[in-house]
């Protein structure tokens, strides 16, 4: 995992939240940004997994005070001759780039998690 943007933030004084399905590639980016002089944490997450999803948001809220930015870059694709895919395999593409984000949408609407103080859409 390698987020330019997360570098970024840390960078301007962002407090940095990094998911990833790879708990490994979080903690090592977290680990990156928190020795260039910034403030940054690791978190395990499956973005198919809408209440862990939603845990994790609450948790942030609840750690931070709020939560001003959600970017979602967790994305799947296909290899091979469509009539060589399974069901499963497009399942997969659809739970992670769509479902996914469609889940993670709701955090940032009005009705969705709570963010006092927060900024940002």
């Amino acid at each position: 995992m390698r987020c330019a943007l997360c570098a970024e933030l840390s960078r301007r004084g962002a407090r940095v939240v990094l998911a990833d399905l790879n708990q490994a590639a979080a903690n090592d980016q977290a680990r990156a940004l928190s020795a260039a002089g910034g403030q940054a944490r690791a978190a395990e997450l499956d973005v198919r997994d809408r209440e862990a999803f939603e845990q994790l948001v609450a948790d942030t809220v609840k750690q931070e005070g709020r939560l001003d930015l959600l970017f979602n870059n967790a994305g799947v694709g296909l290899a091979g001759e469509v009539c060589d895919l399974d069901y499963e395999d497009w399942q997969r593409v659809m739970d992670v780039n769509l479902w996914g984000v469609a889940s993670q949408g709701r955090g940032r609407r009005p009705g969705g998690v709570p963010r006092p103080g927060g900024t940002g859409t």
